[in-house]
Order: C-alpha cells, then structure tokens, then sequence
C-alpha cells in the first residue's frame, strides 16, 4: 500500500529479515528518546509484557542497548522525542519527509 504508516513492536527490529524488509519497502523512522523519558511513557502500559515485573527500568536499559544499533542501522530518519510534543515531533516528521522528497534523485 502507499501512504501508509505502519508502526512496528520494538522486538521486530531484532530479526534481520524485518529489517531488511521494512527498508526495502519504505522509510524506516527510528523516533528516539533516552531512557529518563521512556520510562514514564511505559510506565501505565499493560500491553507491553516485558515491562510487567518489578524493575522496567532495568529491562528498558537492556532493551536499549541491544535494540538502539539495529534501530539505528535501520533507519532513514532518526527524529529526536525527548522532552518534545507529539504535534511537533509528527511536523518535524512531516517537514523531514518532504525535503526527502525534494532531493533531486543522484546520478
């Protein structure tokens, strides 16, 4: 489909075949924030069973420090969350986008 957004479960990056395929198929958008705002944001989450136990911190710093690379190697655009509201990480997004598609194509 064109024009869509599909936004994946942070453990589909772990498998090189999903990396490979969300970057063959579209633009990868890795959204980052560091890990004193994630754990705020995950904190009243019950979809997310990783983080059910008594230390989410800790699994969240885990998490991080294997994910973060393949995130990183994976992405077109990385767009820095921390500390920002939706509506302007969704525009700096949007502005981002297109300037993409400005580019004249290389030759």
């Amino acid at each position: 489909l064109d024009g869509v957004v599909v936004a994946t479960g942070g453990g589909v990056i772990l498998d090189p075949a999903n990396r490979e395929r969300v970057g063959e198929t579209g633009t990868v958008i890795y959204l980052e924030t560091n890990l004193d705002t994630l754990v705020p944001r995950t904190k009243a989450a019950k979809t997310r069973p990783l983080l059910m136990n008594d230390d989410p911190r800790n699994v969240l710093e885990r998490l991080m420090v294997v994910r973060r690379p393949l995130y990183e190697s994976a992405a077109d655009l990385r767009i820095e969350t921390t500390g920002r509201q939706v509506r302007a990480v969704a525009v700096d997004i949007q502005q981002r986008l297109a300037q993409r598609v400005a580019k004249p194509a290389s030759t």
